[in-house]
Parts: C-alpha cells; sequence; structure tokens
C-alpha cells in the first residue's frame, strides 16, 4: 500500500482568508485524492503558537480527510521547495522572511502555493495558502460526482465546500 499524500494548508492573514484557503485545499484534497492538513500555528489567533483551527471548526470528512497538523510527515518531498524544513513554520513568518514587500499583494500566497490548476504533482506533501479562494485553477477537473459543479458559480461551490468540510465549534 502506498503511503498517503497530502496537502498542508497554512493559515494566514484573517478567519476569512483562512478559510478560503482551507476550502481551497479541501476542494484540491478531493480531485487529487490526498489527504488534508490544516495548520493555523501562528500567532494572529493563539498567544501560544498552538494550531487553533481544531479550536474554531470541526472537521468533516467529505471524500477527504482532515487531520490535525500533528499528522504533518517528515519529508523532503515537498512542494514548493521553500517549504522543505520549514513545514513547521507559519506562512506569516516564511512572507516576511522570504518576500515582506509581498505582504499586501492579493496573490503572495501564490508564491509559497503549489499550482492548484495540476493534480499530478509527484510530491508527497503539497503546501498552500492563499488570500483568496483558487476554485477556477481546478474547475477544469469537476469530474465524476463533481461535474455538475462546473455549472455554479464559485460562491455556490464555496458554500457547498463549507457545507462539505467545515462545521463551526
Amino acid at each position: 500500500m502506498a503511503a498517503p499524500n497530502y496537502v498542508l494548508v497554512k493559515g494566514n492573514a484573517g478567519l476569512g482568508n483562512r478559510i478560503f484557503s482551507v476550502l481551497t485545499g479541501a476542494l484540491y484534497a478531493r480531485l487529487s485524492g490526498r489527504r488534508l492538513l490544516v495548520d493555523w500555528t501562528d500567532r494572529m489567533y493563539s498567544s501560544d503558537m498552538s494550531n487553533v483551527f481544531q479550536q474554531f471548526f470541526v472537521a468533516r470528512s467529505a471524500g477527504e480527510s482532515v487531520y490535525d497538523d500533528d499528522e504533518i510527515p517528515d519529508t523532503e518531498s515537498v512542494n514548493p521547495w521553500m517549504w522543505r524544513g520549514h513545514l513547521r513554520t507559519s506562512a506569516h513568518k516564511m512572507l516576511m522572511e522570504h518576500a515582506p514587500e509581498a505582504i499586501h499583494d492579493p496573490l503572495a500566497g501564490a508564491i509559497f502555493s503549489f499550482d492548484p490548476s495540476r493534480l499530478d504533482h509527484d510530491e508527497e506533501l503539497l503546501v498552500m495558502w492563499s488570500y483568496n479562494p483558487l476554485i477556477k485553477q481546478m474547475r477544469r477537473h469537476f469530474r465524476g460526482a463533481l461535474t455538475a459543479w462546473r455549472r455554479l458559480d464559485e460562491l455556490a461551490i464555496l458554500r457547498r465546500l463549507m457545507h462539505d468540510t467545515l462545521e463551526l465549534h
């Protein structure tokens, strides 16, 4: 049996941006057959740097699995490469260390994220965060049970993902 592959969603900015990232990651995990990991370990909502995701949400499984950040594998098979050796580093810290000039750029997450338009990534762990949902990049992969989603607008897809993926604590 092959080892599982993962999508690791990092938290950055406010709650809305974080939810967009989680929903984007959940959709990608569903499309690609990967496990979803959510890591909101940073100072935005936690003074002790604990992962607060589970304090806000009960994660549901809808084809993908949602796990605690304790499940983050120790691997060098990571995309994008800059996360190798830094999987427990916050997105904000990575941004400030590598591209502080992009702090308010709505596309900044793309620098630190895998390409969600492709489902054929070979790496074991894909890392992402975004200020915005990235549904447009994945829409062409809506097949099988998700074929009907091709006709939905982004807001309708986000609502379905929210319903399928997250429940407020």
